[in-house]
């Protein structure tokens, strides 16, 4: 009887941790994804640039907004909220995200851009993607 129980310990355990960290890596993205459009959606309800700002390296994000008359820097006047993601999860984008007040992504101009996103798990990219000038997300 021990020694199934041993058996079943035994392969139990290895797919208990990958359960959970698949698990892990869909909760960040569905995560990333909802603070997109609830950042998106502040910054047209609200009339001025949302701005994303990664801290610690990609493990977490603050969302604020930047009010007329903007600053010359994507400077936060205040920040609105902040999002932790799971676990050893980060996510990078290749430029600061932010939303003007009429829902586009945009650089330093104010010119409509993308973004390129990098999606590691212990240092270890596991999927990439573009945010679009509209917000939208893909993944290849």
């Amino acid at each position: 009887m021990l020694s199934i129980m041993a058996i079943f310990i035994a392969i139990a355990i290895p797919s208990y941790t990958t359960i959970k960290i698949g698990n892990s890596k869909k909760a960040a993205v569905e995560t990333f994804e909802g603070m997109l459009i609830r950042g998106r959606s502040t910054a047209i309800a609200l009339g001025g640039r949302g701005i994303f700002t990664h801290i610690r390296g990609g493990v977490a994000y603050t969302f604020g907004m930047d009010y007329p008359p903007y600053s010359g820097t994507f400077a936060p006047d205040t920040t609105l909220f902040r999002i932790n993601f799971p676990m050893s999860v980060k996510i990078n984008a290749s430029a600061k995200l932010v939303f003007d007040s009429r829902g586009f992504l945009v650089d330093v101009d104010s010119l409509p851009t993308t973004s390129s996103l990098t999606l590691s798990f212990n240092s270890v990219t596991f999927n990439t993607g573009t945010v679009y000038t509209t917000g939208l997300i893909s993944y290849p």
